[in-house]
Protein backbone atom coordinates (compact mmCIF):
# COMPACT_ATOMS: atom_id res chain seq x y z
CA UNK A 1 0.00 0.00 0.00
CA UNK A 2 1.33 3.43 -0.93
CA UNK A 3 1.72 6.28 1.54
CA UNK A 4 -0.09 9.53 0.81
CA UNK A 5 1.06 13.05 1.66
CA UNK A 6 -1.56 15.80 1.32
CA UNK A 7 -0.19 19.35 1.07
CA UNK A 8 -3.18 21.50 2.02
CA UNK A 9 -3.26 25.13 0.86
CA UNK A 10 -5.08 26.66 3.84
CA UNK A 11 -5.67 29.95 2.04
CA UNK A 12 -7.46 28.38 -0.91
CA UNK A 13 -9.18 25.65 1.06
CA UNK A 14 -10.09 27.75 4.11
CA UNK A 15 -13.36 25.85 4.53
CA UNK A 16 -11.35 22.67 5.11
CA UNK A 17 -11.22 22.49 8.91
CA UNK A 18 -11.80 18.84 9.85
CA UNK A 19 -9.46 15.97 9.11
CA UNK A 20 -10.28 12.30 9.46
CA UNK A 21 -7.75 9.50 9.82
CA UNK A 22 -7.08 7.38 6.77
CA UNK A 23 -4.50 4.61 6.55
CA UNK A 24 -1.10 5.84 5.39
CA UNK A 25 -2.23 9.48 4.97
CA UNK A 26 -0.22 12.41 6.34
CA UNK A 27 -1.48 16.00 6.13
CA UNK A 28 0.72 19.09 5.90
CA UNK A 29 -1.59 22.10 6.37
CA UNK A 30 -0.15 25.48 5.36
CA UNK A 31 -1.73 28.47 7.11
CA UNK A 32 -1.26 32.16 6.29
CA UNK A 33 0.18 34.62 8.81
CA UNK A 34 -3.15 36.17 9.85
CA UNK A 35 -5.32 33.14 9.13
CA UNK A 36 -7.29 31.79 12.10
CA UNK A 37 -6.48 28.22 13.04
CA UNK A 38 -9.81 26.40 12.98
CA UNK A 39 -8.26 23.01 12.20
CA UNK A 40 -9.69 20.03 14.05
CA UNK A 41 -8.61 16.44 13.66
CA UNK A 42 -9.76 13.12 14.98
CA UNK A 43 -7.53 10.87 17.03
CA UNK A 44 -4.99 9.04 14.90
CA UNK A 45 -4.67 11.75 12.23
CA UNK A 46 -1.11 12.47 11.11
CA UNK A 47 -1.27 16.24 10.73
CA UNK A 48 1.33 18.99 10.85
CA UNK A 49 0.37 22.68 10.75
CA UNK A 50 2.87 24.96 9.05
CA UNK A 51 2.37 28.65 9.77
CA UNK A 52 3.74 30.92 7.02
CA UNK A 53 4.91 34.05 8.85
CA UNK A 54 5.33 36.57 6.05
CA UNK A 55 3.34 39.36 4.44
CA UNK A 56 4.93 38.65 1.05
CA UNK A 57 2.47 37.83 -1.69
CA UNK A 58 2.52 34.13 -2.65
CA UNK A 59 4.72 33.22 0.36
CA UNK A 60 2.41 30.39 1.45
CA UNK A 61 2.37 28.98 -2.10
CA UNK A 62 6.18 29.07 -2.25
CA UNK A 63 6.49 27.37 1.15
CA UNK A 64 4.07 24.62 0.09
CA UNK A 65 6.03 24.05 -3.13
CA UNK A 66 9.30 23.95 -1.17
CA UNK A 67 7.94 21.12 1.01
CA UNK A 68 6.49 19.38 -2.04
CA UNK A 69 9.73 19.50 -4.04
CA UNK A 70 11.85 18.41 -1.06
CA UNK A 71 9.70 15.29 -0.63
CA UNK A 72 9.26 14.40 -4.29
CA UNK A 73 11.63 11.42 -4.11
CA UNK A 74 9.89 9.81 -1.15
CA UNK A 75 9.54 6.18 -2.19
CA UNK A 76 6.20 4.48 -2.48
CA UNK A 77 4.30 7.74 -1.93
CA UNK A 78 1.52 9.57 -3.74
CA UNK A 79 1.52 13.35 -3.34
CA UNK A 80 -1.65 15.47 -3.47
CA UNK A 81 -1.75 19.25 -3.43
CA UNK A 82 -5.15 20.10 -2.01
CA UNK A 83 -6.07 23.52 -3.41
CA UNK A 84 -8.33 25.29 -5.84
CA UNK A 85 -5.32 27.28 -7.10
CA UNK A 86 -4.40 26.09 -10.60
CA UNK A 87 -0.99 27.73 -10.28
CA UNK A 88 0.41 24.50 -8.83
CA UNK A 89 -0.08 22.61 -12.11
CA UNK A 90 3.32 23.59 -13.56
CA UNK A 91 5.14 22.27 -10.48
CA UNK A 92 3.24 19.02 -10.62
CA UNK A 93 4.15 18.61 -14.30
CA UNK A 94 7.80 19.34 -13.44
CA UNK A 95 7.90 16.69 -10.71
CA UNK A 96 6.17 14.12 -12.89
CA UNK A 97 8.73 14.75 -15.64
CA UNK A 98 11.59 14.21 -13.16
CA UNK A 99 10.19 11.09 -11.56
CA UNK A 100 7.36 9.40 -13.40
CA UNK A 101 6.58 6.91 -10.63
CA UNK A 102 5.20 9.61 -8.32
CA UNK A 103 1.61 10.68 -8.89
CA UNK A 104 1.04 14.38 -8.23
CA UNK A 105 -2.30 16.03 -8.78
CA UNK A 106 -4.52 18.86 -7.73
CA UNK A 107 -7.24 17.12 -5.79
CA UNK A 108 -10.60 18.33 -4.57
CA UNK A 109 -10.43 17.14 -0.99
CA UNK A 110 -14.14 16.56 -0.65
CA UNK A 111 -13.78 13.72 -3.17
CA UNK A 112 -10.79 12.17 -1.40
Amino acid sequence: MKNIICYVDGENKANLTHFKPYNNVRYLVFLGKSQKDKIKSEQGVKLKKIRCESDEKQFLDCKLIEYFLNRRNTKNTIHYIVSEDGGYDKYISYVNALNGDISCRIKNFENF
